[in-house]
């Protein structure tokens, strides 16, 4: 069977209740795939508008699946809307699973 480990960074709004956020963004990630991984970073970036660094929270959110890509990007397009945010990154990886 193929197996895949998805990865999925994001920030959520400072504009919305950020529970509230992560909490409609799992429910979605359990209801689909069944089961998570997300782990808190710290990550920064140029503000283009005002020259400045940003630094903000982000996660980093794992799946184990052995489905593609489709899925992952509806996913990742979800979290955009939900979080307010004008990118999300994946990445996709085929991996060999052992269940002990």
């Amino acid at each position: 069977m193929k197996t895949y480990k998805h990865t999925i960074y994001f920030a959520l709004s400072t504009e919305i209740d950020k529970q509230k956020q992560m909490n409609k963004i799992l429910k979605q990630v359990v209801e689909t795939f069944n089961g998570y991984s997300l782990i808190e970073m710290k990550g920064g970036y140029l503000d283009k508008e005002t020259n400045k660094m940003i630094e903000e929270k982000s996660y980093k959110l794992e799946i184990l699946q052995d489905v593609g890509t489709m899925e992952i990007k509806y996913l990742c397009k979800n979290i955009k809307d939900i979080a307010k945010q004008t990118e999300v990154y994946f990445t996709s990886e085929k991996i060999n699973l052992t269940k002990i």
